[in-house]
């Protein structure tokens, strides 16, 4: 060991080896006082690792080392070089809170004028976009915390600047130096303290005094300039801990920490053996597994930790290890509070009140906390009745109110029930925002926030939620913080120091909340069969034997400021503070230490070819600092195309989502009931797809798509079906004159647009209204000219009294059901027509959509119409055929299909087989035209399976 030239400063050599941590807590214990009871007393020891995790299993260890001597010990006081200053120096007042001072930043931002602020913001956001002062007042806090750990200040950076002789940089920091020295001041006005200001200003006063503290730093690399001024002014000793051999000591300063000029260029040796090559996230996450699985079971899950460098590689390495059964992985960091239920549904809730649409109100519906409360209120309201209703019939109902409706608004009127009981419901959750009175006012955000507390209060009360889950700590932490930002902006507001820089609308404040607050991790469950996820700077101190580094490129390790446009690096080295180079010095020694804590073969490096936009990524410079030939046949692998040669392990999932290049028809539940009804439209799905047919008649499955923002093709044509009924049952059904049919559809029409899509239907609506007013004006002429001809509409929409009949097949009937859009009889002729509108855009002749040209059936709706009209025709031989209203105005036309008695009996052959193929339950093909879209396409194999052949 060596010791400060003082006095006051002694460094440990802990060596290379694993167990680092065990062996610091030996050295602890050896220089801890004994007290009155015997007991091994560190309590007057400020102890420092690299992070809370280390320091955690730093104190397990001292309890265990002093459990094995037979004693106990007074543990010391554990923390993190970011907070050596406050530890030693013991600052009073109360330190602001977090929230509060990115209130108070945003507040000195927004105080200044917009010409005032142009030398440090280019293009100052306008004063009511609350959020992105916010994120600029976060930026100038980082470089403010940044700064004062090195005892500086933006005017300390700006006073440099001009004595380079750099004035018109200088300018900027002069700029956030006003808005830094505003911001404290506003600080000072509420009686709380900025603890990195308050640290700076107590050691540049001098006014911290040695005590009998002792600082032990262990494994720790880099130590700010205000934690080394503490530690001298306030700590009788500091013992540094030093991760390295002695005789490395060159390389570490008196503190302990690395010298950037001994390791930054210094060659490190790494086997190619322990070196993978991954493509994207996905593919890393699948070489972690891989790399695990070529130990061979050696390690417990205990014993291995990953590395996930890359941002994308937590989320990648869950999603791998939810493919192999058996395998569990937890992100020591927690997870993010963005993905958190109460955060998501302050997004939500923001949206909707600011949109007021069914389109935000059915995705809030869908945060599955929203639809359970809102559930549970109706019922209370129904419960007096009887009533009682669940969520899937509400979002069903709002699905197919919006797909029949398209009305944008929540506010424009209708008369569907469930929805408003569902909206009644809204606007009692958000009564307080003005929800119910179609308002948005402007208030304070202190009080939106707690207006938004209140809020989440009233979803969560009422449900039992698991405290110790990983949900329950998501919604536990995420609900405490949006109260202690509202707690922290109502302490700001009541000093008003603030006064018009925090009125917003409750739509801008909740999604505010939600962005500050969705910044936190909570964390996560502790799992004694989970194989941990760290953080670099976490991974030199922990105990694991096993460790897989995934993410070793450029710019991640070594990491880089690249973007920093206020605080460039190379600004950063002139002042001497934490650069580019001392990063790269810091990973070299930090991977070397990981490599020589474990035993060969146990340090597996993952690099990257692609990030997860499938953007290049360099390797890492560190595993680039070998002999030329080795790192000439490194670049070589890297670059190559195809899997790694050294990933000799391919794992294959035990779970298994869409590994097969072809569809396999699932087997039919054996619960389905048997089919006694099909519609005269199922016979044709029948004979395009089987299995489609199953799907949908069988099954009842059917698709609603609650995005759509115009009519779809099923919408349009209902929409020129209903004013045809009209029509044929109107007084001018027998009208010869094509203006007054015209002037007829055209009303009709008008009336039920806005009957239906509201008194202010969205512009697709109204463009596609008029293309139907157009072909209906077009098809006037030709229905009087049909007229003329003797034809008069004897039935409109028509279908038998009970809605289908009998169709016998092998002495059992079938019922089959169905609508004809018009039953026409011509009075000269005396023969009936079975006629059916089809508003597509083809103009397809009925005779070929029904019939193939060998004769082959492919529909059999008209045939069956004269099942159907049996009441009204009797034996007659009708003319059936279409009504075409296409796109092509020249198209529009009476089709007959011309079919003689012998064709019709045939279609009626081909219903037979049909029926006793639906009996047998024969739907185990998916045939010419099974569905391509949507959820029905992919159940059926379209979109994202190659055909093949089926699996054995």
């Amino acid at each position: 060991m060596t010791r400060d030239e003082h006095g006051r400063v002694e460094r440990v050599w802990l060596g290379w080896e694993s167990g680092v941590l065990r062996r610091a807590a030996e050295a602890l214990l050896d220089r801890a006082e004994t007290d009155v009871l015997g007991a091994l007393d560190l309590s007057n020891w400020i102890v420092v690792t690299p992070g809370a995790r280390g320091g955690r299993t730093l104190l397990a260890m001292l309890v265990e080392a002093a459990r094995a001597r037979s004693v106990s010990v007074v543990p010391p006081l554990m923390t993190t070089p970011g907070e050596i200053g406050p530890a030693l120096l013991h600052p009073s007042g109360v330190p602001i809170g977090e929230y509060a001072s990115s209130l108070l930043w945003s507040g000195a931002l927004r105080s200044f004028g917009r010409a005032e602020l142009e030398p440090l913001i280019r293009t100052p956001p306008e004063k009511h976009d609350a959020a992105a002062w916010t994120a600029i007042g976060d930026l100038l806090a980082g470089h403010h915390q940044s700064l004062a750990g090195d005892l500086l200040d933006f005017a300390d950076v700006a006073s440099a600047l001009v004595s380079e002789g750099r004035p018109d940089e200088a300018v900027r920091w002069t700029t956030a130096a006003e808005v830094q020295r505003r911001y404290i001041s506003l600080v000072a006005e509420t009686d709380m303290i900025d603890l990195p200001h308050e640290i700076h200003r107590i050691l540049k006063s001098g006014a911290g005094q040695r005590g009998e503290l002792q600082v032990a730093l262990i494994g720790v690399t880099e130590l700010s300039s205000a934690a080394r001024e503490a530690i001298r002014a306030c700590a009788a000793v500091c013992t540094a801990f030093i991760t390295a051999p002695e005789r490395s000591e060159a390389g570490f300063d008196r503190f302990g920490c690395i010298d950037p000029d001994w390791w930054e260029t210094r060659p490190l040796q790494i086997e190619d053996a322990f070196i993978r090559i991954a493509g994207d996230p996905e593919d890393a996450a699948s070489a972690v597994f891989e790399a695990i699985a070529e130990w061979g079971g050696e390690l417990a899950a205990s014993e291995i930790v990953i590395g996930a460098l890359e941002p994308s590689s937590p989320g990648a390495i869950e999603r791998e290890a939810a493919m192999h059964e058996g395998v569990a992985v937890r992100d020591a960091a927690g997870r993010s509070l963005a993905v958190s239920s109460p955060v998501r549904l302050l997004e939500l809730l923001s949206d909707l009140i600011s949109e007021r649409s069914y389109d935000a109100l059915g995705s809030a519906l869908r945060h599955s906390d929203l639809g359970t409360w809102i559930v549970r209120h109706i019922n209370r309201k129904l419960a007096p009745t009887g009533g009682k209703i669940g969520l899937s019939r509400i979002l069903r109902e709002l699905d197919e109110f919006r797909q029949e409706t398209l009305i944008p608004s929540i506010d424009d009127p209708h008369e569907n029930e469930i929805l408003m009981q569902v909206l009644a419901a809204i606007r009692n959750l958000l009564r307080p925002t003005g929800f119910a009175r179609g308002r948005d006012p402007k208030q304070t955000l202190a009080h939106w926030a707690h207006k938004a507390a209140a809020t989440l209060a009233k979803i969560y009360s009422g449900r039992i939620i698991a405290a110790q889950s990983d949900e329950g700590r998501l919604i536990s932490e995420a609900c405490r913080r949006v109260r202690l930002f509202a707690d922290d902006a109502q302490r700001l507001e009541s000093t008003g120091i603030l006064a018009g820089h925090t009125t917003m609308r409750a739509s801008e404040a909740w999604r505010l909340i939600a962005g500050v607050v969705g910044e936190a991790q909570a964390p996560l469950e502790a799992r004694d069969d989970a194989v941990e996820l760290l953080g670099w700077l976490e991974l030199a101190l922990d105990p694991a034997q096993g460790i897989v580094l995934v993410g070793m490129n450029e710019g991640i390790v070594p990491s880089t400021r690249l973007g920093d446009a206020l605080l460039p690096d190379a600004l950063r080295e002139r002042l001497g503070i934490g650069c580019d180079r001392t990063r790269i010095a810091r990973d070299r020694y930090l991977l070397e230490s990981i490599m020589h804590a474990r035993s060969p073969g146990k340090t597996i490096l993952i690099v990257q070819r692609t990030d997860a936009e499938g953007s290049p990524l360099l390797p890492s410079r560190l595993i680039l600092r070998d002999e030329p030939m080795r790192i000439a046949e490194r670049l070589e692998r890297i670059t190559q195309d195809g899997r790694d040669p050294l990933r000799r392990v391919e794992l294959i999932p035990t779970v298994r989502t869409g590994d097969r290049d072809h569809f396999a028809m699932p087997s039919f539940p054996a619960s389905w009931k048997p089919i006694t009804r099909m519609s005269v439209t199922s016979f044709g799905r029948y004979l395009r797809s089987p299995y489609g047919f199953f799907l949908e008649r069988a099954l009842y499955l059917e698709e609603i798509d609650d995005r759509i923002t115009e009519l779809d093709a099923m919408s349009f044509g209902t929409l020129v079906h209903d004013v045809l009924e009209a029509f044929g049952n109107s007084d001018v059904r027998d009208e010869t004159d094509p203006e007054r049919i015209a002037e007829y559809l055209s009303d009709a029409l008008g009336d039920l647009v806005r009957s239906r899509y509201g008194d202010h239907p969205r512009a697709p609506v109204l463009v596609q209204a008029e293309s139907a007013r157009r072909r209906l004006i077009a098809f006037a002429a030709k229905q009087a000219e049909w007229v003329q001809e003797g034809w008069r509409i004897r039935h409109a929409e028509w279908r038998p009294d009970d809605g289908a009949i009998d169709f016998m097949v092998d002495a059992e009937p079938m019922r089959i059901s169905g609508k004809i859009d018009r039953i026409d009889y011509n009075e000269q002729s005396g023969l009936w027509a079975l006629l059916d509108y089809k508003t597509g855009s083809s103009s397809r002749k009925a005779k070929s959509a029904h019939q193939a040209r060998d004769g082959t059936w492919r529909d059999l709706q008209l045939p069956l119409y004269r099942h159907l009209a049996l009441d009204i025709i009797g034996d007659a031989l009708p003319e059936l055929g279409y009504i075409t209203l296409p796109r092509d105005l020249d198209a529009i036309r009476f089709d007959q299909a011309g079919w003689d008695a012998a064709d019709l009996d045939s279609a009626d052959a081909a219903a037979t087989e049909i029926i006793r193929a639906v009996r047998r339950g024969d739907f185990g093909v998916l045939g010419d035209a099974p569905p391509e879209e949507g959820v029905m396409g992919w159940l059926c194999g379209s979109g994202f399976l190659s055909t093949g052949d089926a699996a054995p």
